[in-house]
């Protein structure tokens, strides 16, 4: 090949890069650094909404809100049709919790006793976010 047919080459390869990042945000993205608190329902438990989406430019778990307070029930309510794979098999290990999702099963229920940061993961440890907890 030429020299001008690599440059060519190289140019269509910068654009195509370029448009991939440069369009519009999908709706399922968040910034990795939001910070959203619970609120306590009626009937006392914290909801959580957790599912699989972009996350700036990778994939993983978003769980929504991410801060909860301590001592109040939380429920997780999976979004079962966007989990796949090890990705439907849920687990805290700080609380001993580990579950498969399914469209009838998708709701994880505990209560934190401490404040700090719980982590949750697949089942390969590929798929993790953080849940904080705070008084």
């Amino acid at each position: 090949m030429k020299t001008s047919t690599y440059i060519i080459l190289f140019i269509v390869v910068i654009g195509l890069v370029w448009i991939y990042y440069s369009g519009e945000e999908d709706a399922s993205e968040i910034p990795a650094s939001v910070s959203a608190y619970a609120t306590i329902s009626e009937d006392g438990y914290q909801n959580l909404q957790l599912s699989y989406g972009k996350i700036g430019y990778s994939f993983n778990y978003i769980l929504t809100p991410n801060t909860v307070k301590v001592n109040q029930p939380v429920r997780i309510i999976a979004d079962a049709s966007s989990l796949r794979g090890c990705y439907r098999y849920i687990q805290i290990p700080s609380y001993g919790i580990s579950k498969f999702i399914t469209s009838s099963d998708n709701i994880i229920e505990f209560t934190p006793t401490e404040t700090g940061s719980i982590t949750i993961t697949c089942s390969m440890g590929m798929g993790v976010t953080k849940l904080t907890v705070e008084e």
